[in-house]
């Protein structure tokens, strides 16, 4: 009963453009808005041994823009008591932002002017590209990742570029070592859009218009690339 009371207060739709929304308004503890972007892009053919070219881009999204530095990002944040956090699973990005009630509106507006803009500084790649190849050069030989690495191997079903093959430290150190700034730019500009993405918001949204916010920001950012989900194949 709880559950069917909670749906019929959600606010599901559409954008013209194939966004989907979900707005949830509800108290919070926090006082805060919460917001979840999941943008989905490309297939595996598209995306074949772009992995790292994921991560990377994923990673610096919010890590500077045309306008705003990391150091403006940062100042930003925490003049509006706000969080943003990326995350990718595949051929899938998430953005989860949040603040308080009060700020949520300009701080989503910030941060969503950050993602339609990245910078894609050469220093921050440089500096990320430096500690992704520090971190893998290590020699990987505690019993329990030996273990885990053998058995990934040994029932590995894919092929070695796909998104769902196992991690193998040296097949990723290769594929950093091979990573320009130029490779995540080409991927952003080539896939990073919203018209197969999902967005949903919950928190005391009363007070801001939510769904002029998702269509404000959203309903013209298109591209025309094919997308289909590169999800685990079962095999017995």
């Amino acid at each position: 009963k709880l559950i069917h009371t909670s749906e019929k207060q959600i606010q599901r739709g559409i954008l013209s453009n194939g966004l989907k929304y979900a707005i949830y308004p509800v108290d919070t503890r926090d006082d805060r808005i919460y917001a979840t972007l999941n943008i989905d892009f490309g297939d595996e053919k598209s995306l074949f041994n772009q992995a790292q070219t994921i991560e990377f881009m994923t990673y610096l999204l919010l890590r500077g823009s045309e306008k705003y530095n990391l150091q403006d990002i940062m100042d930003k944040s925490i003049e509006l008591d706000g969080k943003a956090v990326t995350h990718n699973t595949r051929n899938s990005i998430s953005i989860n932002i949040s603040a308080k009630k009060e700020n949520f509106a300009e701080y989503f507006q910030f941060i969503v002017d950050v993602i339609k803009n990245p910078s894609f500084d050469q220093k921050e790649f440089d500096l990320l590209k430096s500690q992704s190849l520090q971190n893998l050069d290590r020699p990987y030989t505690e019993p329990d990742v030996v273990t885990e690495l053998t058995l990934s191997k040994l029932i590995e079903q894919y092929e070695e570029g796909d998104l769902r093959y196992h991690f193998d430290p040296d097949l990723v150190k290769r594929q950093v070592q091979k990573i320009t700034n130029d490779d995540v730019k080409a991927l952003y500009k080539k896939f990073f859009a919203m018209n197969n993405a999902q967005v949903a918001i919950t928190g005391q949204v009363q007070d801001i218009n939510a769904l002029q916010l998702v269509e404000n920001n959203f309903i013209n950012w298109n591209n025309t690339e094919k997308f289909a989900p590169v999800l685990p194949r079962y095999e017995a």
